[in-house]
């Protein structure tokens, strides 16, 4: 259950963020290109998600930011733990 109100949690930040990004002043840059890799996407979430948090009063915009870390958090990790053994660097020779 708790997994399941982390992802509606994320889903309602990703689409409350949208369209608060897409009042922003700055909607006339495009928009990045989401990345492939999911803790860089992670971070790129947790940003837009803290910025819609910072609009919040006080006691909400505590919690709101405290699940916006916790979901980044989850993600990272679920990340590290998909790619196993894979974590050599590119340049590393083989």
């Amino acid at each position: 259950m708790k997994a399941v109100s982390g992802w509606l949690f994320a889903a309602i930040l990703a689409g409350s963020s949208a369209a608060a990004h897409a009042a922003s002043s700055e909607a006339t840059k495009p928009p990045a290109a989401p990345s492939k890799d999911p803790a860089v996407q992670a971070e790129a979430d947790y940003r837009v998600g803290r910025d819609a948090c910072n609009a919040k009063q006080e006691g909400e915009r505590k919690a709101c930011l405290k699940e916006a870390m916790d979901a980044r958090d989850r993600t990272v990790n679920a990340a590290k733990a998909t790619r196993g053994t894979n974590d050599t660097p590119k340049d590393t020779p083989k």
